[in-house]
């Protein structure tokens, strides 16, 4: 019998499986290499994270006014609110948040954490600035925010300007204010009486003409409030009742979370000693930047002990 052999054929086979075997080998090497990447990054945002949080515990135990004191200290000069400071700390000679730390009393070494160290070639960075009209709080349903005036004589140009922002399209908020009589020590002698003039409670509409939320039932008792448009609050004394000084303006959330932004007047004045500060802190890791950022309020309001009101859903009660 003769016997034929395709050597060529065999060749050819062998050099397309070795192809495809080559071709699998890289894809998988490749996948590798991308998932040891993924997960270095992925360890690098965690520990920048971490390092943002633990700037933000350290910085924010002790009140915004000692910070700003303490920044001021540093830098011989006083704090611009508008533009702020940006505080840094890496390996190129550059310590500032760690003196920052130690001048508000916290004694923390930020070369002694055991991961994003500074030494191999990372970077913090912390920034201070008055946070602006369009950077609400936030506040959460049956949470509220307080503005204490506790009595300061504000000018006739000083108004609260409010602009409220929807975190959930069916909620709602009350706006209240606090009267009370002082004696020439400041200190408070007697209380007015809530009033229904005192307290107005606003639903979200985005039509302007009817409550988003279908459980506000008693529209009478309801006022449609568009998200973003501002109301105005007049601070000075001719707006308060005869003989009464203002406590604090309150806005709590109803049925959902709220953004809280806010001016006082184009006047400095107005809004001294009640700003809105926003604190930032963030890291490079390896590369990766990740940080997070806290609003504090400059003058500090109590929470409210024995401020309940019901909403049932079933109107007036």
């Amino acid at each position: 019998m003769e016997r034929k052999t395709y050597k060529a054929q065999a060749l050819a086979i062998s050099m397309v499986v070795l192809v495809v075997s080559s071709i699998i080998a890289i894809s998988v090497y490749s996948r590798i290499l991308k998932d040891q990447g993924l997960s270095v990054e992925e360890r690098a945002s965690a520990e920048a994270l971490e390092v943002s949080d633990l700037l933000l515990d350290k910085l924010t135990v002790v009140p915004i006014n000692t910070m700003i004191s303490a920044i001021e200290l540093i830098t011989e000069s006083p704090f611009d609110y508008s533009s702020g400071i940006n505080i840094e700390e890496n390996n190129n000679g550059k310590g500032d948040i760690t003196e920052l730390l130690t001048e508000i009393g916290i004694n923390y070494n930020l070369s002694d954490m055991g991961f994003c160290k500074i030494a191999d070639g990372n970077q913090y960075v912390v920034s201070i600035k008055e946070a602006d009209e369009n950077t609400p709080y936030e506040i959460r349903a049956g949470q509220v925010w307080s503005l204490p005036a506790n009595g300061k004589s504000f000018s006739d140009d000083c108004s609260l300007s409010l602009k409220i922002t929807k975190g959930d399209t069916n909620a709602g908020f009350l706006i209240s204010k606090t009267y009370a009589k002082y004696n020439s020590s400041e200190e408070i002698t007697e209380y007015r009486e809530y009033d229904s003039d005192g307290m107005i409670t606003y639903c979200f509409g985005d039509n302007g003409s009817e409550c988003n939320n279908v459980n506000f039932l008693d529209s009478d008792n309801w006022q449609v409030y568009v998200p973003g448009n501002v109301i105005n609050i007049p601070l000075n004394a001719a707006s308060a009742p005869s003989g009464y000084e203002l406590v604090d303006i309150r806005v709590k959330a109803i049925s959902g979370n709220i953004g809280i932004a806010y001016t006082m007047g184009t006047n400095n004045s107005c809004i001294d000693g009640f700003r809105m500060i926003q604190v930032r802190a963030a890291a490079y890791c390896n590369g990766v930047y990740r940080g997070k950022e806290v609003l504090i309020p400059e003058k500090k309001w109590s929470n409210v002990l024995f401020d309940y009101v019901l909403f049932n859903g079933e109107g007036s009660m």
